[in-house]
C-alpha cells in the first residue's frame, strides 16, 4: 500500500472524531469545523460549524452526526452538508454510533447513560440502553450493536427495537479510554490471553489462546488467519493447522487495531509507521505517515484512511 493524499488538521482531533462509511468521508478539523473529504483526493466538499473538535462523528443512512464534547449534537445531510436537527444534550456524551434508524451515544466512563435517537428528527427514544462504563458500540448488521461493559464478563447486543442479548464469556473485555474494544470481524481479547470472536447468530467463539498477555489493542481477523500485535512483535496464527509464525523485524509498539487488506493485515506501529503483514509471517509493504497513529478506518474499496496527531492520510493499493 502507499499514501494516496495527506491533509493537516491544524489540531489533534478527538480519536472518534472522524468517521468513514458508504463512501462518505468526515473529519473535525481546525478548532471548530466538521469537515467531508473525497476519499481518493482529500478535496473538502463541504463544512459545517461545530462547537469542539473533541468530539465523536458517526454517519449511516445519508446522514452524517458529531456530537461535540459540550454535547451539542449535530445532523446533517451526507450529501451537501445542510443541517438536519441539532440537539443539545448534557456534556460528556460520546460513543456516537449509528445503528438501523436509530443513533446510539452515551456510555462513555458512565458519565451519561447510553441512549437512543432518531435519525429522521432528533427525538429521543424513551427509556435507558445503559448507564454503565462500555466500550463503544460497533454495527453487527440489521441495526444491531454490540458492545462491552468494562469490569463485566458479558457482551450486549442491542437491537433497534426494545430488545436486548446478553453474552456470558470467560473475563472482561480490555479497551483503552478510547472505548475501541473490536477489530474487524467482529474479534476481541477476552481477558488478557483469550481471543474470541463474535456473531449475531452463532454468538461468542473462542478462536486462540496465547501463552502469553496480549495489549488492549484488538486483534485481526481474515480468512482463518489471525494477527496479534504486540509491543515487539507480530504473530500470525492459521486458526486451521494450529500453526504461528512470530515476526519481529517491524518497529516497536502496538498502536491500536488494525485491519484486513487482500493482502494481509494493516498494522499500525509506533513513530507513524504501519506495516503489511501477509499470511505466512512476510513483511510486503511498509509506509510511514506524517504523524503519530490514532485510529485506522477501512474505506471503500482498497482504502485505509488513517487518523493520527494532526493529520488524517489514505493508504490505497
Amino acid at each position: 500500500m502507499e499514501a494516496l493524499w495527506s491533509r493537516p488538521l491544524h489540531a489533534r482531533p478527538g480519536t472518534h472524531a472522524v468517521a468513514a462509511e458508504g463512501g462518505v468521508l468526515v473529519v473535525a478539523e481546525r478548532h471548530s469545523r466538521l469537515a467531508r473529504l473525497d476519499p481518493r483526493s482529500g478535496e473538502m466538499l463541504w463544512e459545517h460549524r461545530i462547537e469542539s473538535r473533541w468530539g465523536s462523528a458517526a454517519v449511516g443512512g445519508g446522514h452524517c452526526l458529531y456530537v461535540s464534547q459540550t454535547g451539542v449534537l449535530d445532523c446533517l445531510d451526507a450529501h451537501d452538508g445542510r443541517p438536519r436537527w441539532q440537539l443539545r444534550m448534557p456534556a460528556h456524551q460520546h460513543h456516537l454510533t449509528v445503528g438501523g434508524d436509530l443513533a446510539f451515544v452515551g456510555g462513555w466512563r458512565g458519565y451519561r447513560p447510553m441512549t437512543r435517537i432518531r435519525l429522521s428528527d432528533g427525538t429521543p427514544v424513551p427509556g435507558v440502553v445503559t448507564s454503565a462504563d462500555v466500550s463503544r458500540p460497533v454495527p453487527v448488521g440489521s441495526g444491531a450493536l454490540l458492545f462491552a461493559a468494562r469490569d463485566e464478563p458479558a457482551l450486549y447486543l442491542v437491537r433497534s427495537v426494545d430488545r436486548a442479548d446478553r453474552w456470558v464469556v470467560p473475563a472482561p473485555v480490555d479497551f483503552p479510554d478510547a472505548g475501541d474494544a473490536f477489530g474487524d470481524g467482529v474479534v476481541f481479547v477476552c481477558g488478557r490471553r483469550t481471543v474470541m470472536a463474535f456473531g449475531p447468530e452463532r454468538g461468542v467463539q473462542a478462536l486462540w489462546r496465547h501463552d502469553r498477555d496480549l495489549p488492549w489493542c484488538p486483534p485481526v481477523l481474515g480468512g482463518g488467519t489471525l494477527w496479534l500485535a504486540e509491543d515487539a512483535s507480530v504473530t500470525v496464527v492459521d486458526l486451521v493447522t494450529g500453526g504461528r509464525t512470530v515476526v519481529t523485524d517491524l518497529p516497536r509498539g502496538a498502536v491500536c487495531a488494525g485491519v484486513a487488506t487482500p493482502a494481509g493485515a494493516l498494522l499500525p506501529r509506533g513513530d507513524g509507521h504501519l506495516v503489511v503483514v501477509d499470511r505466512s509471517g512476510r513483511i510486503c509493504a511498509r509506509v510511514r505517515v506524517p504523524a503519530p497513529i490514532d485510529r485506522l478506518l477501512p474505506g471503500d474499496g482498497d482504502l485505509v484512511h488513517v487518523a493520527g496527531k494532526g493529520h488524517l492520510t489514505t493508504l490505497g493499493a
